[in-house]
């Protein structure tokens, strides 16, 4: 007889129990979708699965917290954020400057680069600064206000704005076919 895989409702329950076997599954089952959300916030793949494995162990000793309402992705996706926020402030220590003309900078659209999918800008997302990343993506994945980004970064509104206008720039930079031509050839 081969074992079937326990309903995640099952799971939950017997990661209350602090069941071994149920913290295998769930990680297992969940590993590609953390591992890509993890991604987008890293400068690495090490990175990335510290961020990962930090969610993962703080999903498993908090899951009387989930609301089973929600959906366990969001939760989790959630956590891996937070997660990757405390990782960019503990290990990525930037000076900010306050930049006032951005305060009223509008970014439309037409601002963000065309892409085939998400996963095509991974590699030019990494070689953003990681503050210039963090805003970039708790903007535009994430749908956070620049209010908001500040109060989980300890940065004002306007550094928001003007790392998210910087962000774009470079990114436009990296993904622009006639600008690399023309940074290999000086």
């Amino acid at each position: 007889m081969g074992s079937s895989q326990p309903s995640l409702q099952q799971l939950i329950e017997d990661l209350k129990l602090r069941n071994r076997r149920a913290q295998k599954i769930l990680y297992e089952q969940y590993y590609a979708y953390a591992k890509n959300i993890c991604l987008h916030y890293s400068n690495s793949e090490e990175e990335a699965v510290e961020i990962l494995n930090d969610g993962f162990l703080s999903v498993f000793n908090h899951i009387e917290f989930y609301d089973n309402t929600f959906a366990f992705k969001t939760w989790l996706r959630k956590i891996l954020i937070r997660k990757a926020i405390d990782y960019f402030r503990k290990y990525h220590k930037v000076k900010t400057v306050d930049l006032e003309p951005f305060n009223d900078v509008f970014i439309s659209q037409n601002d963000f680069p065309n892409l085939d999918s998400i996963e095509s800008l991974i590699p030019a997302l990494r070689k953003l600064s990681p503050m210039y990343r963090m805003v970039l993506n708790l903007y535009v994945l994430e749908d956070l206000t620049h209010e908001e980004i500040s109060g989980k970064l300890n940065i004002s509104p306007g550094t928001s704005r003007s790392n998210l206008f910087r962000a774009l720039e470079n990114l436009r930079k990296l993904l622009d076919p006639s600008h690399q031509m023309e940074t290999k050839v000086n």
